[in-house]
């Protein structure tokens, strides 16, 4: 029915035609194009102009004015140059006349060569030709003579730019039209042999049951059960000793026609005697699968019927072959209506012996009925058996299940597979595919796919070998690869998640949190991988903790270079913080994965960032293991805000320290930078990082004079002392070496420390406190305090200067960050004079709060003056013998003087 877009576009293209063309021969082409595109849905040419409508059906009128062949096949890519119109695909014009089963032919061999087609036109036309098959007329009522009925076939595929690919498609089409023609014109004589065949098996004299039951089938099969595409004759002859098959000449019909079927030069195939004594059997009818493919009506291997010629002793010394394919009635049919098909029903269920219209009795029907046609024809009894008793073992158990049955000729095997039914997609058949082919050495392989209301999915594979497919196999072994290529990745995380927590443990985190992993998490990451993964997340939530790191070298690492770093979070991080991070500890981030792990029944949401580092140092010695804890927890240091994001944390990487330790050369850059320090915090952190193993003696150095818990001995730090000085003198840069001199004073310098205490403030914030000898430090400014302490932490920086070994004086709040030293050094020489009369010296000290601009009411910002003050305060305690602390740094303790801004 044409609909009404259709009908203006035929309007307009009519329309065309008579403006083109002269009346007499528009009105034949208006005709002819009326007909050509009756079908077309408007859809599929609303992009086409109607210049190319018009020049695409003249084409082909051109191409069918004669036909003096059987066909005319043309496959081309029309050009306005060339041909006045054109296209954008590869254009297939075929004239031929109508036959059963063309254009699924046609398409089907299209396909085969995997073009996709765009667009198929294929009208019919009776037409009236002369002798020469030059176009005369169109009949005029319309199709009424059956051999004047020509199709016409318009097929628009990929376009091809390959001329080479086009003429092969042009051949490769006039075979499967010539095989067609033959099937088609030979169709009547194949059933007549067919018939031949059952009035020879009716007349032999011992017709017993098993003969009546096939003579059954095989009228079964000629009463349109069977689409008869060939038929060929053989004889088995001896040659040379050798045993084989001889096509008997001219016996060919349909596409085993001799001058279309290809007859071996000698005309001998030898045959083994085992196939031989296979074959010599005394059962005629042998039902299996040809060994080549349909090129009509379906592209599947072609259904094999033979039946056997015996000599007057009874030995097979021939055979007769029937090629084609059952038809659709055949599929359709009832298994108890179909002879010899009901005959092993019957045996299978006096076998089972299951009481009639039982369960079992009903599961065994539905499970044959269920079977692939083409498997319940040529399995014998033994192997319907097989697959009937495992089937019924397999109800409703998710397992895999393979059942194997071989040809009688060892020509191919089929397979019947089961897998469960949630594990089945195109990826499953594939790989399922890949293992056959592996085994089976196979050249060729057929699937069909069942899937039902059933929790299994049914595969049939049909597998054609290069050489044979009777082998040695073992259906287990290949279950077992078959469970083992399905295995998905949440069953590997579950069997991983079993042998490390146990059963019930590893079932509970697995039902938490198999379906939280996205499918980008699933392709990236090893089941192994995500069971340490689980447990960080699980440390997350059973702790306070808003963060975990991970770093770790990955085994398809390409060079040492790299490595991969992992930021456990609850909520996403932010980049913005944790990049900075990384490069401060002197790697460079090359990449960043961000991973969503839910939680069932987790109010947070879990973030994995996977970052791929790469360090731009030698890492020939780079110890990993000894490396790992000291990266880590420098990362979460930093990131909870208990040290501070700059770049002596590189020190961690480069010179293989703690980021305790790094943080005993931050302090004392920060003092350096209060007596006067030319050199800025960046140069400084580049010096340390170029000289990792002076920073190694320096640390050295520190613990060996300051460490409680070893024994002090003054020898030994006097040779470490000129082991560190030889270092520094190695060193090329003066710049350098006067920084590493200055480092190495102040530990010569400094008399005591909190260090070792690992004193923490009320925040989990580490503060570190170190008392010098002033006179012993370089380029000191004057005045020269008795003694100063230094107190640091990433809160506040603060330093008390005491004029003599008794003292008096108070504390001052500074925002003088660059210089307060500078400050509290004056005020310590006014607190000199002032207390002259009642001590002779004088201290002062004095702080600036690192933090204050995060905090935006003045409340918050007096609270943490205050609670900075106390940090203070516990820094400067630690180093003297007085234990009144507690008492000193209360807040209520902490009283403000108006007049001279003291505390």
């Amino acid at each position: 029915m044409v609909n009404k877009s259709n009908k203006k576009l035929l309007s307009d293209l009519l329309s065309y035609i008579r403006e083109k063309l002269p009346d007499e021969q528009a009105e034949i082409l208006v005709k002819f194009a009326s007909q050509y595109y009756e079908s077309v849905e408007f859809e599929d040419f609303e992009r086409i102009a109607i210049e190319d409508l018009y020049g695409a059906v003249l084409s082909h009128w051109n191409l069918a004015l004669e036909l003096s062949v059987d066909q005319k096949i043309k496959v081309y890519n029309p050009t306005l140059e060339d041909h006045g119109w054109q296209s954008r695909h590869t254009i297939i014009e075929i004239v031929v006349k109508d036959m059963p089963f063309l254009l699924q032919s046609i398409s089907m061999e299209v396909n085969r060569h995997g073009f996709t087609n765009h667009l198929v036109l294929h009208p019919v036309y009776s037409i009236k030709r002369n002798s020469s098959g030059q176009f005369l007329t169109f009949h005029e009522d319309g199709i009424d003579d059956e051999n004047s009925n020509e199709c016409l076939v318009h097929m628009e595929i990929d376009r091809q730019s390959d001329a080479a690919v086009m003429v092969a498609l042009q051949k490769s089409l006039s075979k499967v039209i010539t095989d067609v023609r033959a099937s088609t014109e030979d169709w009547s004589a194949c059933l007549s042999q067919m018939q031949k065949v059952i009035d020879e098996l009716k007349s032999i004299a011992d017709v017993n049951d098993q003969s009546s039951d096939e003579i059954a089938f095989l009228q079964w099969l000629y009463d349109n059960h069977f689409v008869f595409l060939a038929y060929r004759e053989y004889e088995i002859i001896k040659k040379e000793d050798i045993l084989g098959i001889r096509v008997i000449p001219g016996s060919g019909l349909g596409v085993l026609r001799d001058t279309i079927a290809t007859i071996p030069k000698e005309q001998f195939i030898p045959m083994t005697e085992d196939a031989y004594n296979v074959v010599n059997t005394r059962q005629p009818l042998m039902i299996t699968k040809a060994t080549s493919k349909s090129t009509v009506h379906r592209p599947v291997f072609m259904d094999y019927i033979g039946i056997k010629q015996y000599d007057k002793q009874g030995v097979v010394v021939g055979e007769k072959r029937f090629l084609g394919l059952y038809s659709s009635m055949a599929y359709i049919s009832h298994l108890k209506d179909i002879p010899m098909v009901a005959t092993k029903i019957k045996r299978l269920q006096d076998k089972f012996a299951f009481r009639h219209n039982s369960h079992s009795s009903r599961a065994l029907l539905f499970i044959l009925q269920s079977l692939p046609r083409d498997e319940v024809f040529q399995a014998d009894f033994n192997s319907l058996l097989e697959f009937t008793s495992g089937m019924l073992q397999l109800q409703q158990r998710q397992r895999v299940r393979v059942f194997i049955r071989q040809d009688v000729y060892g020509h191919f095997a089929s397979l019947l597979i089961f897998v469960p039914r949630e594990r089945y997609y195109t990826e499953t058949r594939k790989k399922i595919q890949a293992i056959l082919r592996d085994i089976f050495n196979a050249k060729d392989i057929e699937f069909s796919v069942q899937l039902s209301e059933s929790i299994l999915a049914r595969l049939h594979f049909i597998i054609h070998s290069t050489e044979c497919c009777c082998i040695n196999y073992d259906a287990r072994e290949i279950e077992e690869q078959i469970v083992h290529a399905l295995a998905d990745w949440s069953d590997g995380l579950k069997e991983e998640l079993h042998e490390y927590h146990g059963e019930a443990t590893g079932n509970q985190l697995f039902n938490n949190y198999h379906g939280g992993f996205s499918a980008a998490y699933r392709e990236d990451v090893s089941c192994r991988t995500a069971l340490l993964d689980i447990n960080k997340f699980e440390y997350l939530c059973a702790s306070e903790a808003t963060a975990e790191s991970l770093l770790y070298s990955p085994l398809t690492a390409s060079e040492k270079k790299t490595l991969r770093f992992k930021l456990f979070s609850k909520g996403q991080a932010s980049l913005s913080k944790s990049l900075p991070m990384l490069e401060n500890m002197g790697v460079k981030v090359c990449d960043e994965r961000p991973y969503e792990i839910i939680k069932k029944d987790c109010a947070d949401v879990f973030w994995m960032h996977d970052f791929g580092l790469i360090l731009d140092i030698d890492t020939t010695n780079l110890n990993i293991e000894n490396l790992k804890p000291h990266f880590e927890e420098t990362f979460e240091q930093c990131w909870f805000g208990k040290i501070e994001n700059d770049g002596f944390n590189q020190l961690v990487l480069r010179a293989e320290i703690s980021w305790q330790e790094v943080n005993i050369f931050r302090a004392y850059f920060l003092y350096l930078r209060q007596i006067g320090i030319t050199f800025s915090q960046v140069y400084v952190e580049t010096t340390l990082a170029n000289n990792p193993e002076v920073v190694r003696l320096l640390v050295h150095y520190f613990i060996q004079r300051f460490d409680p818990s070893l024994k002090q001995e003054e020898n030994s730090s006097l040779e470490l002392y000129t082991t560190i000085e030889q270092a520094i003198d190695q060193v090329e840069s003066l710049d350098e070496d006067r920084i590493l001199r200055r480092y190495l004073n102040l530990i010569l310098a400094a008399v005591r420390t909190n260090y070792f205490q690992n004193m923490l403030d009320e925040q989990g914030i580490p503060y570190f406190s170190t008392k010098f000898d002033s006179a012993k430090v370089t380029n000191i400014p004057s005045p020269v305090p008795f003694f100063e302490i230094f107190v640091y932490s990433p809160r506040i920086e603060g330093i008390h200067l005491r004029g003599g070994a008794v003292a008096r004086g108070g504390l001052r709040w500074s925002d003088r960050p660059e210089d307060y030293r500078t400050e509290i050094l004056g005020l310590m020489k006014a607190q000199m004079t002032k207390n002259a009369v009642i001590v002779p010296t004088g201290a002062k000290g004095g702080f600036v709060v690192k933090r204050l601009q995060d905090f935006v009411s003045a409340e918050e910002k007096s609270a943490e003056v205050i609670s900075c003050y106390q940090v203070l305060i516990r820094g400067l305690l630690d180093l003297t013998d007085n234990r009144v602390a507690d008492q000193i740094v209360k807040p209520e303790n902490c009283i403000c003087y108006d007049d001279d801004d003291s505390y």
